[in-house]
């Protein structure tokens, strides 16, 4: 594997960041992404939904051996990161550290781990994954399962030895680890630091899957924040990531048979929400659904999903796309929708006869006629693009000679600005004033966070590019 170096860089979070209720710096509307994969017929798909005038924002991929980095996703002669139709930019799923083993005990993961060797290959690995998509805002969604099979059907005595067990982080002479312990606890931070320093323009985040919960609202909720508080075990500051993941289930519920449990009803959908918010309220920070599968089932004006290979039925996105406002509430910042599992799962097509009919496609189009949407459930952070008109939101009237300035509905009593890793470059007090100019000489050209003070008390940021 060829290892590209890369300046290591010191990652500080400050409170511009994510936690519930807002989305991370420069996320600025829901996002949804696809499955891509790299293979027909889910890359054909969204090429021709990207031609159609279709506004998907990502497409998602899993690498599931050090082997895919190079030989499949980042070779010298193809970038998957910078191979999107369109405007579509890449989601990746690292999913390297189980080996293609996916043992429900945790085994095949937490033998990975206590192998040094392999683990300076993930590491090296994982930093070159994040400097070939560097530049494109990529999102990482970090070992799914692997966090769940750890929790040991939830018992705590064996769930709790796994991460102490060993895990060779700082071990392996790279530089930019030399902070964390050697344990299976330290792991997500360090993933998430090692792709944060590489590009610090990236999202990520590590999944909590539930694999069941009760199915009223109380039995969900207490469920959720039980799974939250197993899960902040290894969410290490500052590198807890902006984001924590959510799933539903790798095949669609028409290939796990008619009348199975995977048939959500509206009530299961309402608990499944339920245990969603709890969790992520518990570990403060927003929720990205990923892999979540697509399909329909008595839906006026399509024909029936035959529940045959990559068409299967499933209630999940029904609910959803009457449902926006309250998965909104609950946290829900975006989605890497369609399962990945080839065959088992639903591929969303444009036209009838074809994977899902055009039905998630169909919805999708209506979906994005109420862009951009509001994720802001606590006030404070404002995003950027279209809702800056908006009072109290941070706008840029313009960026010349060596200074930018910044402007609010309600006036300002200060602003700073700071570098992608978190560093305060630049802090301007003033008493009361509708515009600040902040100094930018000796800056580099690249993206930055402004954090504004008003005068009322509340804060409001963005990001910002020069």
């Amino acid at each position: 594997m060829v290892f590209k170096s890369f300046f290591v860089v010191l990652f500080f979070v400050v409170t511009i960041f994510a936690k519930w209720g807002e989305p991370p710096a420069g996320w600025d509307d829901f996002k949804f992404g696809v499955v891509d994969g790299n293979r027909s017929p889910f890359k054909a798909a969204l090429s021709d939904a990207v031609s159609a005038g279709i506004q998907v924002d990502y497409s998602y991929i899993y690498i599931t051996t050090l082997a895919d980095i190079e030989g499949f996703l980042f070779a010298p002669w193809f970038n998957y990161a910078t191979s999107r139709p369109g405007d579509v930019k890449p989601s990746i799923t690292i999913y390297m550290l189980q080996q293609g083993q996916d043992s429900p005990d945790g085994s095949s993961a937490l033998t990975s781990a206590a192998d040094a060797s392999y683990m300076k290959k993930y590491f090296e690995g994982v930093a070159q994954i994040a400097d070939s998509c560097k530049g494109t805002n990529p999102i990482y969604v970090i070992e799914p399962d692997v966090w769940g099979y750890l929790l040991a059907q939830n018992q705590p005595s064996l769930s709790d030895k796994n991460l102490k067990k060993i895990c060779h982080i700082n071990d392996l002479g790279l530089s930019w680890l030399s902070e964390f312990d050697n344990t299976m606890d330290n792991l997500p931070a360090a993933i998430i630091k090692t792709l944060k320093t590489v590009d610090p323009g990236c999202y990520a985040g590590i999944l909590m899957a539930h694999w069941g919960f009760p199915d009223d609202i109380a039995g969900a909720t207490a469920d959720g924040e039980m799974s939250g508080e197993y899960i902040s075990k290894m969410l290490k500051e500052p590198y807890r990531g902006d984001f924590i993941g959510i799933e539903k289930n790798g095949t669609d519920a028409g290939c796990w048979g008619t009348g199975s449990s995977w048939y959500w009803s509206d009530s299961k959908n309402e608990a499944y929400l339920a245990w969603c918010k709890a969790l992520g309220q518990k570990v403060d920070l927003p929720l990205f659904g990923w892999q979540i599968s697509i399909g329909y089932t008595d839906q006026a004006g399509y024909d029936p999903l035959p529940n045959s290979s990559g068409r299967y039925e499933d209630t999940y996105f029904q609910y959803f796309f009457t449902h926006v406002d309250d998965f909104i509430k609950a946290g829900f910042i975006g989605f890497d929708a369609s399962c990945n599992n080839q065959g088992q799962g639903t591929w969303p097509a444009l036209k009838s006869g074809e994977g899902d009919n055009g039905w998630f496609y169909d919805n999708l189009k209506v979906f994005n006629k109420a862009r951009p949407y509001d994720l802001n459930l606590s006030g404070s952070f404002v995003k950027s693009g279209k809702s800056l008109a908006q009072k109290g939101a941070l706008n840029v009237l313009g960026i010349t000679s060596g200074v930018i300035r910044v402007s609010a509905g309600i006036p300002l009593i200060g602003v700073k600005l700071y570098s992608p890793s978190g560093k305060l470059l630049r802090s301007v007090d003033v008493e009361d004033s509708k515009e600040i100019s902040v100094p930018m000489n000796g800056l580099s050209k690249g993206i930055y966070y402004l954090s504004a003070s008003l005068k009322d008390g509340g804060t409001v940021s963005r990001k910002v590019s020069f």
